[in-house]
């Protein structure tokens, strides 16, 4: 069985085995351990130097094991880093051989598109202004499937896809405050968007549309929402402007801020594709931005579906943009390479996952799914059961179907036959799992090499 060993001590107290391995982590410390050097890494990678940092750092902190050993001048793997040094490099080859026992490349872009079979409900949230206008959007483009929106809570809504009561989150991400749990979900970028100042109408500074100074600003009362995140982002673009807002209003009705703002009482900070009425955004110099992600629930939907929702939300954003902020719609105009999929309208369907540190080297694509995805499949391909599988695992059994398939897509080949009675091997399958068998037999040998010390 593949990893059975590793698979089962998960629940015994021993270092943390297949089921809980971040090949994204994995593969920081491995290109760091062969370059000895963070931030060679980091340039081979194609990812920023306290990326790398994090990602080992969390790796040592999950195992309770020291593999590098750090000086100001120096990185070297520990004993323990040594022998997980040479597993994963003899991991990166028995990956080659199964890509070679199945006789297909492991690209998504070289296979055809695939047409998406949306299922019959989907669970979504967004952020409110947003949820009228992209349903709608969503129903022009699936009928078929009924969609069941709640609202958007900074990380409760990213928690809650990982508990599987959500399948869709459409939300946004401060660069001072980022949501770690994304790092453990499939998500796209939609747009990095600037957040703009909040003046009424008929504010002195509230005609132009170049970027003002925030110290202008200075002897105005600000109105803040009570979320501490976004009273800091307020807080910290004032004091990058050099002055501490006066903060006499605090609330989280849009309702109530809007008031304030469009009579003259306040002003705030928004996102630029807000509903004007009677106000005006603009631009100020050092604005911050916040990214607008779409995240996805694996188990329930899959990539042809997200291409979907994509393309839903850049026809959203772009017709917010254009029509709710005239101005803005030509600062995007005016700025095209950051906001790529807005202005070129593509339709971005093979757009590569995306997350603070993804790599831009194949490799790290199909690290994603090795060992603890063939880990799955060797207990269904001893148990021929799906149930019996996550059973003996413990886990639930979607998991087990949602990790199987994903090896078969990075795979390009169906490695079982499933029916609502039996489950057998296809010829691929059969090719595949003495590979996938000596592969988690060495990898069993590794834990228990790295646990003895």
């Amino acid at each position: 069985m593949v990893g059975a060993k590793a698979l089962t001590d998960q629940g015994r107290g021993a270092l943390p085995g297949l089921h809980d391995v971040d090949w994204r982590d994995l593969t920081a410390f491995r290109v760091v351990a062969e370059e000895l050097s963070v931030d060679r890494a980091g340039r081979r990678l194609g990812v920023g130097a306290p990326a790398i940092s994090r990602r080992l750092s969390r790796l040592e902190q999950r195992w309770r094991i020291r593999l590098l050993d750090r000086t100001t001048r120096s990185i070297s793997p520990t004993l323990a880093g040594h022998r997980l040094l040479r597993a994963v490099q003899h991991m990166d080859d028995a990956w080659r051989r199964l890509v070679a026992a199945t006789g297909r490349a492991p690209d998504d872009r070289a296979r055809p598109p695939v047409a998406p079979v949306w299922p019959a409900e989907l669970r979504l949230a967004t952020y409110t202004h947003a949820l009228a206008q992209l349903t709608q959007i969503l129903r022009r483009r699936c009928p078929e499937t009924t969609f069941h929106t709640a609202p958007f809570h900074y990380r409760a809504s990213v928690q809650a896809l990982i508990d599987g009561d959500l399948d869709l989150v459409m939300g946004y991400e401060l660069p001072f405050a980022p949501v770690e749990a994304l790092d453990r979900l499939p998500h796209r970028t939609l747009v990095r968007e600037p957040i703009w100042v909040v003046l009424a109408s008929g504010h002195p500074l509230a005609r132009g549309d170049d970027e003002l100074s925030l110290a202008a600003l200075r002897d105005e009362s600000w109105v803040v929402h009570p979320d501490p995140r976004l009273r800091e982002l307020v807080e910290r673009s004032c004091r990058a402007a050099g002055f501490a807002p006066r903060v006499h209003h605090v609330t989280g009705e849009t309702v109530a801020i809007r008031a304030l703002v469009e009579s003259g009482a306040a002003v705030t900070l928004g996102a630029p594709t807000s509903p004007l009425g009677g106000l005006k955004l603009r631009p100020f110099v050092g604005m911050p931005s916040r990214r607008l992600y779409l995240a996805w629930n694996p188990a329930r939907v899959d990539g042809p579906i997200v291409a979907g929702v994509m393309r839903a939300m850049r026809d959203y954003y772009r017709a917010s943009a254009r029509d709710r902020n005239p101005s803005y719609w030509r600062y995007v105009g005016a700025h095209p390479g950051a906001f790529s999929g807005i202005t070129d309208e593509r339709d971005g369907a093979d757009e590569q996952v995306e997350s603070d540190d993804t790599g831009r080297n194949r490799d790290d694509r199909a690290w994603r799914a090795t060992v603890p995805d063939l880990a799955y499949f060797g207990v269904v391909a001893e148990t021929l059961s799906f149930v019996r599988a996550a059973a003996r695992i413990g886990v639930p059994t979607p998991t087990v179907s949602r990790r199987v398939a994903r090896l078969e897509r990075q795979l390009g080949a169906r490695l079982l036959h499933r029916s609502t009675r039996r489950v057998t091997l296809t010829d691929a399958g059969r090719r595949v799992l003495p590979v996938a068998l000596r592969l988690g037999a060495d990898w069993d040998r590794t834990w228990q090499s790295i646990r003895a010390g």
